[in-house]
């Protein structure tokens, strides 16, 4: 009896550890683009489609990456008719929604650049998911200047 006690125990933790891990290996990154730093700037952002494709909610607590001293989630917001850029915690995306980092809403920040990262150049930032997962995101670094990045604004 003990034995089948601790066989199911260990099939449920299995169970709970399979579930967790399929919340991060369901969303879906598209059209993430970075943008290159303007001169006088060493500072820029991150832009993607969040997809979750899964039957779970899924909670991103975190962002690193390897190319800045700080990488974080920001949002815009209005604060006395003005357009305010803060830090966020976490970003949720519903079981089966998207979620779009754009310009005017949620984005990956990037202050104080190591380097310089040129349009053609690829990078790639880590995000940290609630479950204690991870998932890296390659991104595509694009020129500010002339990229359109309101095809990465939705409504």
């Amino acid at each position: 009896m003990k034995t089948l006690y601790k066989g199911l125990a260990g099939l449920s933790l299995v169970s709970m550890m399979a579930a967790t891990a399929a919340n991060a290996a369901h969303l879906e990154i598209e059209n993430a683009i970075a943008q290159a730093n303007v001169p006088g700037s060493d500072n820029t952002v991150a832009y993607m489609t969040l997809n979750n494709r899964s039957e779970h909610d899924v909670r991103i607590i975190g962002v690193s990456s390897e190319i800045a001293k700080k990488t974080e989630l920001h949002s815009h917001s209005m604060s006395n008719d003005r357009m305010v850029m803060r830090q966020v915690e976490y970003i949720d995306i519903d079981a089966g929604d998207k979620v779009y980092l754009a310009p005017n809403g949620y984005h990956v920040m990037f202050i104080s650049l190591h380097q310089w990262i040129k349009p053609g150049e690829q990078t790639q930032i880590t995000f940290e998911y609630d479950d204690g997962t991870e998932q890296e995101v390659a991104l595509e670094v694009v020129d500010a200047r002339t990229h359109n990045a309101k095809k990465h604004h939705h409504h």
